[in-house]
């Protein structure tokens, strides 16, 4: 396959658990490639047999494109499929070596709809408080969530879980993000890239992201 865009990228946010030596990214059945932002790179992964149901084999292999932003300690993998994401920690035998954050998906929605600052909330996912299994979740979606009276006169019941955020300047789409730091945008090249790397440093600077074991 080829990560062309405009495509849907679907990852995880994900964390060394303790300081790896080397580039982990060189292996035999991985080729990197530039996607024209610093901090990230194109990785191909070409291996024998099916990850996921989708393309026939290339040359008798088959290959899986991922977008890789790597800081510090910190990375971001996506692909078009979460299940490649998964796949490839295995391949490359870093399961164990791996975290993920916990995300304050609840004090995110919270603030937004107090002060939308730089996004918006232009979808909720959430589980519903004291209605027992007659209400147990609830999606809700919209161009600003936080100026919907009744999105705030139901958000004490809810726990919000994933939230997706709109850039409030560019008026577009900017990332879904869930608790457990599963994360997913539509990948349209260097421009859609730099737009993910203000949502990350937006998270990081409002303490939302909380990392380790």
């Amino acid at each position: 396959m080829t990560f062309a865009a405009p495509t849907n990228a679907t990852g995880n946010l994900l964390s060394w658990k303790v300081p790896v030596g080397g580039d982990v990214w060189r292996h035999e059945k991985l080729v990197r490639g530039d996607v024209g932002r610093s901090g990230w790179c194109l990785l191909t992964l070409s291996y024998p047999s099916p990850l996921v149901e989708g393309p026939e084999p290339q040359g008798g292999e088959f290959k899986y494109d991922y977008l890789l932003r790597t800081s510090g300690q910190h990375f971001l993998l996506v692909s078009s499929h979460a299940d490649l994401v998964t796949a490839l920690i295995d391949v490359i035998g870093i399961r164990h070596k791996v975290s993920t954050p916990r995300v304050n998906v609840r004090q995110l929605v919270e603030d937004l709809v107090k002060q939308p600052q730089h996004y918006s909330l232009s979808g909720v996912y959430a589980r519903v408080d004291g209605f027992g299994q007659s209400l147990r979740s609830m999606s809700l979606f919209g161009a600003d969530l936080g100026e919907a009276q009744l999105f705030s006169s139901i958000l004490p019941h809810l726990a919000p879980h994933r939230a997706n955020l709109r850039d409030l300047r560019l008026r577009q789409e900017a990332v879904s993000i869930s608790s457990k730091g599963e994360l997913g945008f539509h990948y349209g090249g260097a421009r859609s890239l730099r737009r993910t790397d203000s949502v990350l440093s937006f998270l990081a600077s409002g303490g939302y992201l909380k990392w380790g074991d």
